[in-house]
């Protein structure tokens, strides 16, 4: 059977009847119920009766990628007018379409190539994980580290008419909302945090479009094939669906947890076009990392250096953005901004993967090239140890769990070694680690409760050096983890907060006062 008859088999049998099914379904009580199933997935929060499972395990099965992809069906395919309420019965049946449609359309690239088994599973937790991961307070404080600055925050009022503390406040504000209710109406007042109506209106355009909208785009792009299930889903740029032409200012919100990736990453897709973007936001980050390492590693036995310029051969160079050093090592740190781009994290031919990868290999051999120049002494860094760690530190996490993605990572650091003419011994002298800056984060706190050296002559030992870092760092040290973390970040959360609503939005702290 050749691919086009397979996917039209798959269309025929599979997604045709789901899409019928919906199409008799009511589109805002379909929203609702999905809220429901969110919530339920978020919190255990209870499910309404119509909407009850009779598997008791239905919670340990479901992932919210799930529901975001149900949504986005919702949207395309149930009825504005009309139709019947949405049960159980049609959540189940749509569930189990969705899995067989996208079990039988990955068999097509592992039937081609069995031994992409890997990448299969590499698919699936790109899929899955992102919105798996919850808004926590490191988290909040990260991203109002990176995003609140004066450059970013004055793009910000340029196109969305708002500051980022207000913004975050706002979206706080409709989280809490989001726990009691699907449905929000735009008109609704939020004078009392000193936003104004046309703030709350622009915040509101930014956030939400008409159902039509929507769905329009999401017909534009739909294929059946491996990608089906991990093409964009125009809800993760507007969460809010107005759901009643005649009433634009009423709409739900089915995936909360859409609505949190736009305080964070999210807002840098917003924010990407904005001239000097790219710079600001890069330099946020690296300002972000050193402060937090100053802030923690603040005891006498660790040097903190941050970036510093130096002259080589005529050539005014940066440096490493980050040197902590103590006495038993001492940790190399590239930051960089860049996720990994939507079709490297598909089924899709080897060169998107491959571009991406080589981009971190180039961050690598980077560092590389810094401990070089302080091995030699041409730069103004004085460090402890000699023995060097180099980490590179993504603000979103890359997921390299593969064993073939790290491999290939690995080959195509060396291929730019040799093209700049550098050993690939150093490879083994001074294992690299790719760290989320969450996991940068977490081992800067535990090297903080021990040392530098104790903490990564394990990681980058030949049985753990593909381990990802927070796996790591929970099986290994686990005790000096639960000793920091998140409770490092409880003080400044409380302190952020207080100070946001005093000094922002006075109107809300008197009443909060009295």
């Amino acid at each position: 059977m050749n691919e086009t008859s397979a996917m039209s088999d798959i269309s025929s049998d599979l997604y045709e009847p789901m899409r019928d099914q919906l199409a008799k379904v009511n589109l805002e009580s379909a929203l609702a119920a999905i809220w429901s199933y969110s919530r339920y997935l978020e919190s255990g929060q209870e499910l309404p009766p119509e909407l009850r499972s009779p598997d008791p395990f239905l919670r340990e099965k479901l992932h919210m990628g799930q529901l975001a992809e149900l949504a986005r069906e919702a949207v395309m395919h149930c009825a504005s007018v009309g139709g019947a309420p949405f049960a159980f019965n049609v959540f189940a049946r749509a569930l189990d379409s969705m899995r067989d449609i996208t079990d039988r359309l990955s068999a097509a690239p592992l039937d081609a190539n069995p031994d992409s088994i890997f990448h299969f599973l590499d698919v699936i937790l790109q899929q899955q994980f992102p919105l798996q991961v919850k808004m926590d307070i490191p988290q909040i404080l990260r991203y109002r580290s990176i995003f609140g600055g004066e450059a970013i925050s004055e793009m910000m009022r340029a196109k969305l008419g708002v500051t980022y503390d207000e913004c975050y406040f706002f979206l706080f504000a409709l989280m809490g909302s989001l726990t009691r209710t699907p449905r929000l109406v735009s008109t609704q007042s939020y004078e009392e945090f000193n936003i104004s109506a046309q703030r709350t209106a622009s915040l509101f355009s930014w956030l939400s479009a008409p159902v039509e909208a929507l769905a329009c785009e999401m017909k534009s792009q739909h294929v059946l094939d491996a990608n089906w299930g991990s093409r964009w889903n125009p809800l993760g740029s507007k969460p809010f669906v107005q759901h009643d032409p005649d009433n634009p200012d009423r709409m739900y919100c089915p995936v909360p947890a859409l609505l949190w990736h736009k305080i964070g990453q999210g807002l840098a897709f917003d924010l990407y076009a904005c001239p000097g973007f790219d710079n600001a936001f890069g330099a946020a980050f690296e300002e972000h990392v050193s402060t937090f390492a100053e802030y923690h590693l603040s005891s006498d036995k660790f040097t903190v250096a941050r970036e510093k310029a130096f002259t080589y051969k005529r050539n005014l160079l940066d440096g490493a953005d980050l040197m902590v050093s103590d006495a038993s090592g001492t940790i190399v740190v590239e930051c960089k901004t860049k996720r990994m781009n939507l079709s490297a994290r598909q089924f899709a031919p080897g060169d998107a993967k491959k571009g991406e990868l080589i981009k971190l290999a180039k961050a690598v051999v980077q560092l590389y090239k810094n401990i070089a120049h302080v091995q030699a002494g041409h730069t103004q860094w004085t460090v402890q140890s000699s023995r060097f760690f180099p980490v590179v530190a993504t603000l979103e996490d890359w997921l390299l769990f593969s064993p073939t993605t790290c491999a290939k990572l690995d080959a195509f650091v060396i291929e730019e070694l040799v093209r700049e003419k550098m050993s690939p011994d150093v490879l083994e002298q001074s294992p690299y680690t790719i760290a989320s800056c969450d996991e940068l984060e977490r081992l800067l706190l535990v090297v903080n409760e021990s040392s530098v050296g104790s903490v990564l002559e394990g990681k980058t030992k030949l049985e753990n050096r593909h381990t990802m870092l927070k796996g790591y760092l929970h099986q290994f040290h686990q005790k000096q983890l639960s000793a920091t973390y998140p409770s490092a970040f409880s003080e400044k959360f409380d302190i952020f907060n207080r100070h946001l609503i005093e000094t922002r939005f006075p109107a809300a702290y008197q009443n909060t006062a009295k």
